[in-house]
């Protein structure tokens, strides 16, 4: 009986395994797709997100450990904008989309950033058109 249990547990992780690479396989066709339909030219960061600096900026690079105060506007693949506004939060409280793309900015810098779900809300593809205004470190 504890055999088939422990298998049971074993075939269920790997059936989960598969599940979360489809959604990576998934999302990045997402992300491929938009970017192709859309003629836009973006670099694929090691974490998985894509970026494009239209603006590098002149100033600090945020890190971590720092402050940040951003304008930004978020919306779906399908162009539905879910939010916008301006943000002042630690970079460790963001998505981690963002904790691995506004390091690429400098202070003054512009662009955007595609999230796949395992680096936003977990529930879809993001898009976010970002400013980033200031860095400081508390």
């Amino acid at each position: 009986m504890k055999l088939i249990y422990f298998i049971g547990i074993i075939l269920l992780a790997f059936s989960s395994c598969d599940k979360k690479q489809t959604t990576f396989e998934y999302d990045e066709d997402v992300i491929q797709n938009y970017l192709a339909e859309a003629n836009i030219n973006a670099t694929k960061h090691e974490s998985g997100i894509y970026y494009i600096i239209e603006e590098e900026g002149d100033g600090q690079h945020p890190t971590i450990y720092d402050n940040i105060i951003a304008n930004y506007k978020g919306y779906y693949v399908d162009s539905f904008v879910f939010d916008s506004g301006k943000l002042d939060l630690p970079l460790n409280s963001l998505y981690r989309g963002w904790q691995y793309g506004l390091p690429l900015f400098g202070k003054g810098g512009k662009g955007k950033l595609f999230l796949p779900r395992h680096l936003a809300d977990n529930q879809s593809v993001m898009i976010f058109e970002v400013e980033l205004l200031h860095v400081w470190r508390p």
